[in-house]
């Protein structure tokens, strides 16, 4: 099964292609760690928890990932699990944080596909009418007041 591209020709789409710049891409990364946290605080997964939790600590204490290495390993692992769990919302939203554990840059095609992912998660509980403007409109204020 193939998943909808929800981000096409969006606000955020237009917004994503005139402002990215690589030298943010730390901004970026918070961003989006951000705006995936919304969906996690209204469509809680116990099993994504700690790796909220870590995600937040290392925004906030860049040394957290060498203090934490044997927590990381095992958060790596809960969310591995919860890319395969049977729950395909969960599945989104734990591709979004597995991308976010990897510290490698994240380039403009990436953050497109995050974006998607999560608003894949929210089409599975809300009608696309119900969330995709609003969504839009709150990314991109986001956007503009973040980057």
């Amino acid at each position: 099964m193939q998943t909808k591209n929800w981000t096409a020709k969006t606000k955020f789409e237009a917004l994503l292609n005139e402002v990215y710049d690589s030298q943010y891409e730390y901004k970026w990364r918070y961003l989006i760690f951000k705006y995936c946290s919304r969906y996690q605080k209204e469509y809680y997964f116990n099993c994504l928890e700690n790796a909220f939790v870590f995600l937040e600590e290392e925004f906030e204490d860049h040394n957290v990932r060498q203090l934490l290495i044997k927590e990381l390993k095992e958060i790596e692992i809960e969310v591995t699990h919860a890319m395969g769990e049977y729950c395909f919302s969960l599945n989104e939203i734990a591709e979004v944080i597995n991308r976010l554990l990897n510290r490698e840059p994240l380039s403009k095609e990436e953050i497109q596909k995050m974006i998607n992912h999560i608003w894949e998660a929210y089409s599975c509980n809300l009608k696309p009418v119900l969330f995709v403007n609003r969504e839009d409109e709150i990314l991109t204020q986001l956007i503009t007041e973040s980057i």
